[in-house]
């Protein structure tokens, strides 16, 4: 919930000393008006989905973000990672403009039911 990524979109390669990391390293470009993603040097630890598709540090993630209408983005992902799978596949997300929807902060423990106490013993109930 309280992370980020960096699109490089300045043209430059992957490091080499690049350390594989959850998020990877994402270069971006304009194909007319299509913003392309690609993201490698992931460290085979990242959720692909839900359902827990599995995966490797060989993957590669190219992203295409495409307005379709003017309240509708939408997003094709591709994964190719030839360790885990036979040939690349292909989903889609599409989102809405929700101009009047306002996110909340995300705590974890709202209720604070596993919150120490004043000496570091944990309380539970």
């Amino acid at each position: 919930m309280h992370s980020f990524r960096i699109i490089h979109m300045d043209g430059r390669p992957m490091p080499a000393d690049f350390k594989p990391t959850y998020l990877g390293y994402s270069a971006g470009r304009w194909e007319g008006d299509v913003l392309v993603v690609e993201t490698t040097g992931l460290n085979g630890y990242t959720q692909v989905d839900e359902e827990g598709r599995p995966k490797s540090s060989s993957m590669k993630v190219t992203e295409r973000y495409m307005k379709r209408a003017p309240d509708l983005l939408e997003i094709t992902y591709t994964l190719d990672d030839p360790r885990t799978y036979s040939r690349p596949w292909t989903a889609r997300a599409q989102y809405r403009w929700a101009p009047t929807l306002r996110f909340s902060e995300y705590i974890c423990e709202e209720n604070n039911r596993n919150k120490p106490d004043a000496s570091g013993k944990l309380r539970t109930r």
